[in-house]
């Protein structure tokens, strides 16, 4: 029998931001728009979070245990059909929806040369962000997790 732990913890926004995709090209609107659920309210994907989550276990535990939880794929010798090895995550990552009535406000953009120091040709573009102290609401599953290793999560 699987015995399942449950995690829920609140993200904040040190600074503007968001996770964005682009928009439809439209003329003179933002051509990045904050990430949103099904009503339309401002989420971080579960995706974004468990890769963020094992960046930061990764500094406190050997790969093997984080492949262990997080799952792993690698080939072996010649690519073919029959070279992938993969293990499944025992960690759900759910989508992180914004806890409060924060509205994303349009920004202007662009790339800088490197050489020159200045902005880059025809790079230009809107962007959505949502202001610094956004509130998201996240939540973990964990399947057969030891209670020294919930510690390790907890601390990460």
């Amino acid at each position: 029998m699987t015995r399942q732990t449950y995690f829920a913890f609140n993200l904040t926004l040190t600074e503007a931001g968001g996770v964005t995709r682009p928009a439809e090209i439209r003329q003179g609107e933002a051509d990045l728009l904050i990430d949103t659920d099904a009503s339309g309210r401002p989420v971080i994907p579960g995706t974004s979070l468990a890769g963020a989550l094992r960046a930061r276990v990764t500094e406190l535990v050997p790969e093997t245990w984080v492949d262990d939880y997080l799952g792993a794929v690698s080939r072996d010798g010649v690519r073919s059909e029959g070279d992938i090895n993969a293990t499944a995550s025992r960690l759900w990552v759910f989508d992180a929806s914004c806890a409060g009535n924060n509205e994303p406000k349009t920004v202007a953009r662009t790339a800088i040369d490197r050489e020159r120091g200045a902005a880059r040709t025809s790079t230009l573009m809107q962007a959505e962000e949502l202001p610094a102290g956004t509130n998201f609401r996240a939540y973990l599953r964990i399947d057969d997790v030891s209670e020294q290793d919930k510690e390790v999560f907890i601390n990460a």
